[in-house]
Parts: structure tokens; C-alpha cells; sequence
């Protein structure tokens, strides 16, 4: 048998599946029922919760509702990348890159925003 023969006597080449992989047999991934989990966020169970900032400045709303939306969208994106890099620069060109803003202002201006709008809301 030629090394391009997968089970095939006649040597052709064979695309598509190959005959032997686990898919191809019906069977599971090996890393089935494993957690994909950065190491760095398994050690955050461990500290203590700390409550939101109430000490910002205060900062115009911004007028429509699609622009907030879109603050908010930046603001989590950025929070979740913060929690895996821990470097606020690294971050925001990270999200500039990520929602192809141009000037790094406006995700300073998305962080503000919803920074106030967090430290101002109601808490039941």
C-alpha cells in the first residue's frame, strides 16, 4: 500500500473523511465532558467579592439607544478580556480591533458610560 491509500487497495487518493477518525466511527471527541477554561480564571473563585465602584465622574448619556447598546456591547467585551489579560491598554486595543473602532476614546468614553450607569443603579 502507497501512503495515500486510507484502506484502499487500489492506492487512489481519498478525499473527504478519512475511514479511522472517531467521527467517522460515531464515537465522541477524547476531550469530551473536559472544561476549555483559562487557568488564570480558576483562581478568581477564590477571592473575595468586592462591591461597585460608586466613586466616577459624572458623564453625558449618550442621546440614542443604539449607541448605548453598543457602549454596553464594548463595556463587556472589554470587562471579559480584562479578567483574562489583567492589562487595560492590551485590552482596549483588543476591543478597537474587535468592533473596528478607530480612536481608543470611544471605548474610554463606552467604559465611563457604563461605569456611571452600573454605580447609579438601584440595588435591591
Amino acid at each position: 500500500m502507497c501512503k495515500h491509500s486510507w484502506y484502499d487497495k487500489r492506492c487512489k487518493r481519498r478525499y473527504g473523511r478519512k475511514p479511522n477518525t472517531r467521527r467517522e466511527r460515531g464515537l465522541r471527541r477524547r476531550d469530551f465532558g473536559k472544561k476549555h477554561i483559562v487557568h488564570s480564571i480558576k483562581t478568581f473563585d477564590n477571592l473575595p467579592s468586592v462591591g461597585v465602584d460608586k466613586d466616577v465622574e459624572e458623564v453625558e448619556m449618550p442621546k440614542n439607544m443604539a449607541a448605548l447598546k453598543r457602549y454596553i456591547k464594548i463595556y463587556n467585551w472589554y470587562v471579559n478580556k480584562y479578567q483574562l489579560y489583567r492589562d487595560k491598554e492590551y485590552c482596549i486595543e483588543m476591543v478597537m480591533d474587535k468592533f473596528g473602532i478607530k480612536q481608543r476614546q470611544t471605548v474610554i468614553r463606552a467604559i465611563k458610560v457604563c461605569k456611571y450607569i452600573l454605580a447609579n443603579a438601584p440595588t435591591d
